[in-house]
């Protein structure tokens, strides 16, 4: 079954992109990060992936952001980190409730594979390009005991699926895709070219792309805003306030 991770980016304690509803709706935005990934887990995502454009997520404040959306909803949350980080790091960073960092670079593969060795394979991915190095890079994830990678593309059309897919497998790897995908269309392209793929990050906003279920989750939000203002459109955690095992 293919997991679909809805992304939220975050730019200083704003979540960005602001919501953009269908032209006929009149809805408030939601620039809080603990509200948007609250209002993704009302519309039924199962994982939730954060990405900050303009800081390091190691940081004192970013930490603290993640905290707050991690307290707000019951899901997985997985980051992306522009490169390997120290342990120390690391185990603040899985302290503050991320259950998979994924690093973009990863140029010190002695860190990278301390990381794996000190916690588990599974806490971590890394970022490959479809492009002439791919199979020296799998190779070298391989090597360091890496179970997982993720290409990240423009579209489905920029990338060779049945290759990649190919290759991750002959390595044993899991694969997962960050990219917009714009249709139910896109999903059985995928389904068909990619099969082994088993994750999916929505790279955007669901409310840009243009799923059936999306007009209606618009139309319920609408009501419920008019009738009971913008708490009404927002999920309740019934675990907010219990300690999380």
């Amino acid at each position: 079954m293919l997991l679909i991770i809805p992304s939220i980016h975050i730019r200083g304690s704003i979540c960005t992109p602001e919501i953009g509803y269908f032209h006929s709706h009149h809805l408030p935005d939601y620039h809080s990060p603990d509200e948007r990934s609250r209002l993704l887990r009302m519309e039924n995502a199962k994982a939730l992936h954060i990405f900050f454009d303009d800081s390091q997520p190691q940081t004192d404040f970013c930490l603290s952001l993640i905290r707050k959306v991690r307290t707000s909803i019951d899901l997985p949350l997985g980051l992306t980190i522009d490169s390997v980080l120290d342990s120390t790091e690391v185990k603040r960073i899985f302290e503050s409730g991320v259950y998979r960092i994924n690093f973009r670079n990863y140029d010190n593969l002695g860190t990278a594979k301390s990381l794996i060795e000190q916690f588990t394979p599974q806490q971590f991915a890394f970022y490959i390009s479809n492009n002439n190095n791919l199979l020296e890079n799998l190779s070298k994830l391989k090597s360091i005991k890496a179970c997982r990678v993720i290409c990240q593309t423009d579209s489905l059309d920029t990338v060779n699926l049945k290759t990649l897919q190919s290759a991750v497998v002959d390595f044993g790897l899991r694969l997962s895709l960050v990219v917009r995908v714009f249709s139910y269309v896109d999903f059985a392209r995928l389904a068909k070219e990619a099969p082994n793929v088993d994750s999916l990050i929505f790279d955007g906003v669901l409310e840009s792309d243009s799923f059936p279920c999306q007009q209606i989750w618009r139309l319920d939000e609408e009501r419920a805003f008019n009738s009971f203002g913008s708490e009404a459109n927002l999920w309740k955690n019934p675990l907010e306030g219990v300690p999380h095992i």
